[in-house]
């Protein structure tokens, strides 16, 4: 009766350990994540006003001033999230968002930030900052803090991108920082309720438009 079943088991315990944990539920995942203790909530208090600020003026969440750390993580909590989602963190230098996303991007750049460009093609070079972005935005605006674990040398390599002032595209087309959407492991700052969660976030991409006059 468990003839069939005993070659199943056995190529799920050969899958690559990437694909096995992208089979559980993020979700459910990021739910069984101890949540924030009463001096964490404490933390997210004390920034509220440029969390709100942030939440009015998207801008601000991409100024590097702005790109430090707001709760402060337990080890127990670092542990749960390395353990429930391995797959997401890279040691070392960046390799892009491809351990993320499964690819560099999950969509095409949209909704060009300076607001009158057609999207064309990248043709100008982008400056990738090469520094794991800590804050960023949902795409209903709420602002979070992406889990980067310094202290175990565990990052996203969530990467921002500016466009290189030194190049010329094109007399028809104009370089333009857009937005991208990238999944990552975060704490939702907006609502401390449910903290935790692995979904999509905006992130700036610079590439090329047409320049209509």
């Amino acid at each position: 009766m468990l003839s069939w079943y005993l070659p199943v088991f056995i190529l799920l315990l050969t899958l690559p350990n990437e694909v096995s944990s992208l089979q559980c539920c993020p979700t459910c995942s990021a739910q069984s994540i101890s949540p924030l203790n009463t001096n964490q909530l404490q933390q997210i208090e004390n920034q509220r006003d440029i969390i709100k600020a942030m939440e009015g003026n998207p801008q601000l969440v991409y100024d590097r001033v702005h790109q430090i750390p707001i709760v402060q993580l337990t080890r127990n909590q670092e542990n749960q999230i390395i353990r429930n989602f391995p797959w997401i963190f890279n040691l070392g230098l960046p390799q892009g968002e491809r351990n993320i996303s499964g690819r560099s991007e999950d969509g095409p750049a949209r909704r060009n930030v300076a607001g009158q460009c057609e999207l064309l093609e990248r043709v100008c070079q982008p400056n990738p900052i090469y520094e794991p972005l800590v804050l960023a935005l949902q795409e209903d605006g709420d602002v979070v803090q992406i889990v980067q674990i310094s202290n175990q040398n565990q990052y996203q390599w969530v990467l921002d991108e500016e466009c290189l002032t030194n190049q010329t595209p094109p007399s028809d087309q104009v370089c333009c920082i857009a937005q991208r959407l990238v999944k990552a492991m975060f704490i939702n700052l907006s609502q401390a309720s449910a903290p935790f969660d692995f979904a999509l976030l905006i992130v700036h991409s610079c590439v090329s438009y047409y320049f209509y006059m």
